[in-house]
């Protein structure tokens, strides 16, 4: 409900979970890998450093996740906070956890999803 202040916490909780640990730590030892690593030599473990952040961190949201869908009980803006990285999980191969599926496949059928990605030159199928 808009107004409930645990409500409003627990959306910022979420966004701030997933953009500075899912993304922040994981994703960006996967995307930009040079950032984190002295040295070409280390540029796989960092990366595998990366994936399992990720992987832990999809766990963790998972299971405070509703298995009816969204992050509360109607869309908020942490639900694209978290479509965004579990996008990113579903292009280069990361597994989703049950209710983060659940979650990744309720925002692919948004209308607006649908259009930017199509606009992005994504196939949907």
């Amino acid at each position: 409900m808009p107004g409930d202040p645990d409500g409003d916490a627990r959306v910022i909780e979420l966004m701030d979970y997933v953009v500075g640990t899912i993304h922040g730590q994981g994703f960006a030892r996967i995307f930009t890998t040079d950032r984190f690593a002295l040295n070409e030599a280390d540029f796989e473990a960092v990366k595998s450093q990366g994936m399992d952040i990720v992987k832990r961190g999809f766990v963790v949201v998972n299971d405070g996740l509703s298995p009816q869908g969204y992050v509360m009980d109607t869309f908020t803006i942490a639900d694209v906070a978290l479509f965004y990285v579990e996008f990113w999980a579903d292009k280069i191969g990361i597994s989703l956890p049950e209710n983060c599926l659940k979650h990744y496949r309720l925002m692919l059928e948004r209308p607006v999803v649908k259009r930017v990605l199509m606009e992005e030159g994504y196939r949907l199928d």
